[in-house]
């Protein structure tokens, strides 16, 4: 054997690529890292590194006990009962639970000994890939054994990273022996309506059981706002002193657990839910000590004057990044809201700014617009931070008085864009005034251009003809232009228009999967389609 293949490292290199689907999709295919295990005894030990790296189910271990220990039976559940209602379950639709038949002895748990510690990471989950799982009794027989014979030490005494997808979890006592003090990452997907008491004692003692734990998320389903997970995720951040990420995109926290992120020497990025202005929780949030290394914010809110009222309060100077989505249920965000949040934005980290992203999820065409728009006295404070390279504002709203000229001073005073989009869903692009001539304007003054969305309206100016070869956007790879109107006879210039300006791009966005019966729709498709071949044609040529 060379001696290449003695070093751990490598080894491991080669079963992590044999043990990974081709395509980089599906589960793993543990049969490619079993062969190279029985050939040879130096393999052992680093292949059932990497075939019991990730479980997301404890049946494999299960099946490592004495067989007069547990049982496998079919779950009688058929897919597709409305079409095949007196079909047997099959190998490939039933579901497997196993069972124990006895109680697990201190013998039993030695066997699984030398697998259980090489879990380094595990989902919880009542719909495991493998579609064999234990059920909830056999878990509390399992967390019960190490109770009594391991000395409360977890089912998984290695793990590293852990992901809680169970809806039905009511029992509190077997969830903590998955929370090891050697976790670092924690996900917890909780169910809709309202969480289950496991869910809650597992945020419960995290703080006290995982002192290491650096990335932390929860989150409801369905955007619903529990207000009792709120409270007990504010007790446990408090009792977490090494986190570097966290998400709690959906919970309010208290003005304590606030202050203790704040002091925290290496958290770089957190995405935080802003309560109602109105709330205690808001009004009394005073932040004793800045964040020291924060640099990418994302908050969320149900209104925009909850998200910049919080924003003002909380944000650090030196922000790389800043992300914002509204759940808006009334209205776009209007001219005063965008000016006032930009403001605070550029008096915070105008010289360190990389990033801004605004978004609602609230896009629907019939609630009413702002009439006044946004103006390019809103957009201003943020022409002034040199450093920005993204920049996407897709709240719903009306552009009023934006349109070519605002794009021109905005390629000049950003030319270090690379990423810029503009809501380009039908209200939006009927009041919009950024013509092709916008996008020459984006091309000469910004060189690293590499995603443009932006809604144009070609009937507001003469662009044909004014592209002439000179100006070229060699990096934008994407282009998408929503529903932008398109006229019939001006198919083949806006494809030669934009075959000059973007020679290189690999996808055009219009009117994807959207009434492609209006004649705007057959119209870009034939843009699409001659754009198409003469970007082959040219690659044809340069080959």
């Amino acid at each position: 054997m060379h001696r290449c293949l003695s070093i751990p490292e490598i080894l491991r290199i080669i079963f992590e690529y044999l043990v990974t689907d081709v395509e980089g999709e599906g589960p793993p295919d543990a049969s490619s890292v079993t062969r190279p295990l029985l050939t040879c005894k130096a393999f052992l030990e680093p292949a059932l590194d990497i075939l019991w790296e990730s479980l997301d189910s404890l049946a494999p271990l299960a099946r490592n006990f004495p067989s007069d220990a547990w049982e496998e039976s079919v779950v009688n559940e058929v897919r597709n009962t409305s079409f095949h209602q007196h079909m047997q379950p099959t190998p490939a639709s039933a579901t497997y639970k196993i069972r124990f038949t006895r109680p697990i002895t201190s013998d039993d748990l030695n066997r699984i000994q030398p697998y259980r510690r090489r879990v380094k990471s595990f989902t919880l989950t009542s719909s495991p890939s493998s579609a064999c799982n234990i059920d909830c009794e056999a878990l509390r027989v399992l967390t019960l054994a190490c109770m009594v014979h391991l000395n409360e030490e977890p089912v998984l005494p290695c793990l590293r990273c852990l992901h809680v997808a169970w809806d039905d979890m009511d029992d509190t006592r077997s969830v903590h022996f998955f929370v090891s003090d050697k976790l670092k990452r924690v996900t917890v997907a909780l169910p809709p309506f309202k969480a289950e008491l496991g869910h809650l004692a597992i945020l419960s003692v995290l703080g006290i059981r995982a002192p290491r734990l650096e990335y932390m998320h929860c989150a409801e389903a369905d955007n619903t706002r529990d207000e009792l997970i709120g409270s007990t995720i504010s007790s446990m951040v408090c009792a977490m002193h090494n986190l570097r990420i966290v998400h709690f995109p959906n919970s309010a926290l208290d003005t304590l657990a606030l202050n203790h992120l704040a002091s925290l020497p290496n958290l770089h990025a957190v995405e935080l839910f802003a309560p109602p202005i109105q709330s205690i929780s808001t009004s009394s949030v005073v932040l004793h000590a800045p964040f020291p290394v924060l640099r990418r914010p994302s908050l969320r809110a149900f209104g925009w004057d909850d998200l910049i009222s919080f924003a003002e309060k909380i944000l650090p100077e030196h922000l790389e990044e800043f992300n914002a989505m509204v759940d808006n249920l009334h209205s776009g965000i209007v001219t005063s809201q965008l000016r006032q949040l930009n403001v605070t934005l550029a008096a915070k980290c105008r010289t360190t700014l990389a990033k801004v992203a605004l978004q609602d999820t609230d896009q629907t065409s019939w609630r009413p617009l702002d009439p006044a728009g946004l103006t390019a006295l809103d957009m201003e404070p943020l022409l002034a931070c040199e450093k920005l390279d993204t920049l996407s504002l897709e709240p719903r709203c009306s552009f009023g008085e934006l349109g070519d000229r605002f794009l021109l001073a905005l390629a000049k005073a950003l030319p270090k864009l690379r990423h810029l989009g503009f809501p380009t869903y039908s209200r939006c692009v009927t009041l919009s005034k950024f013509t092709p001539i916008g996008m020459l304007y984006l091309a000469q003054h910004c060189p690293h251009l590499e995603w443009i969305g932006l809604p144009i309206n070609e009937h507001l100016s003469d662009w044909v003809g004014k592209a002439t070869g000179d100006t070229c956007a060699s990096r934008v790879r994407y282009l998408t232009l929503g529903r932008s109107p398109l006229r019939s006879n001006t198919s083949k210039d806006m494809a030669l228009f934009l075959s000059s300006v973007f020679p290189d791009l690999e996808k055009i966005v219009a009117w994807e999967g959207k009434a492609m019966d209006d004649p705007s729709a057959h119209n870009w498709k034939n843009v699409i389609e001659l754009y198409d071949y003469g970007h082959t044609i040219r690659k044809q040529e340069r080959a």
